[in-house]
């Protein structure tokens, strides 16, 4: 893995500590720690941090915005757990287990609440609007996915996984570009590669599913060559936009695309 991304992920969790823990007691602290402690690849934060880092904004300045996506994803993944009735998270129990659900949506709901609260430092409507579809999208995304019959084809699939997946990775681009203060076609450009990126992540994620023979919940037929294809498209177009857009100094993302997304050419 690239220094520069490690050293984002170590910076990342090291603000996560610090921002969960500022309002809580011992015995909440102690439980939503235990979410954070079980991992994570804290894409989406990391995604944010490199954007800023290539207009050239210093990762101090960034830091609290990729915080405040990676306790929205978290906060995502606490209820699709709920919703999914999952056993195991991470090779461990999911907080709804560990803790109760009520525990767990108290939990989710907080997390979700302090990162609107730690992205409104930023005094920036195009940050909170960009969040705010976000999470919308998200949330469409979600519904989309639970009331999906099992018989839709591959454009749904698209579809579900642009708005649970790629909506977060947009956003996380996008407000790396706002926190850099980068121009508004800049901002577009990005937001649009963190989209592909999102939704490209999120097929290598399913290979892993399709390979362990399991069926996707939105399309039976789908297969591993389909998906592993599409993959691939999505994570060149992402690459090629943003070679045209920033060349070089785009070295550092189209790395992180290969690491995230699989390597190819």
């Amino acid at each position: 893995m690239n220094y520069q991304i490690s050293e984002a992920r170590a910076a990342i969790e090291a603000r996560i500590y610090e921002k969960i823990s500022e309002e809580l007691d011992e015995k909440v602290s102690r439980i939503v720690r235990y979410i954070f402690e079980k991992g994570g690849k804290r894409c989406r934060a990391t995604l944010l941090l490199l954007c800023a880092e290539m207009l050239d904004c210093r990762m101090e300045r960034a830091l609290d915005a990729a915080v405040a996506i990676e306790l929205i994803h978290t906060s995502s993944i606490i209820f699709d757990d709920i919703i999914d009735n999952e056993k195991i998270r991470r090779n461990s129990q999911p907080l709804h287990i560990a803790f109760g659900e009520g525990v767990a949506i108290t939990c989710g709901l907080f997390l979700a609440s302090k990162a609107v609260e730690i992205l409104s430092h930023y005094d920036s409507k195009e940050i909170m609007r960009a969040i705010g579809t976000a999470i919308v999208t998200m949330s469409q995304g979600e519904m989309l996915d639970v009331f999906s019959q099992g018989e839709e084809g591959v454009e749904e699939y698209l579809k579900i996984i642009s708005f649970k997946t790629g909506a977060m990775f947009s956003a996380s681009a996008e407000i790396g570009a706002l926190v850099a203060g980068a121009s508004r076609d800049q901002v577009e450009c990005l937001s649009e590669c963190g989209r592909l990126i999102g939704i490209s992540f999120q097929m290598r994620d399913d290979i892993a599913d399709l390979n362990d023979g399991e069926k996707m919940s939105v399309y039976n037929d789908l297969t591993v060559e389909t998906v592993s294809r599409l993959s691939v498209e999505y994570a060149g177009r992402a690459k090629d936009l943003l070679r045209r857009k920033f060349g070089e100094k785009s070295n550092r993302i189209i790395e992180f695309i290969d690491h995230i997304c699989g390597s190819q050419k």
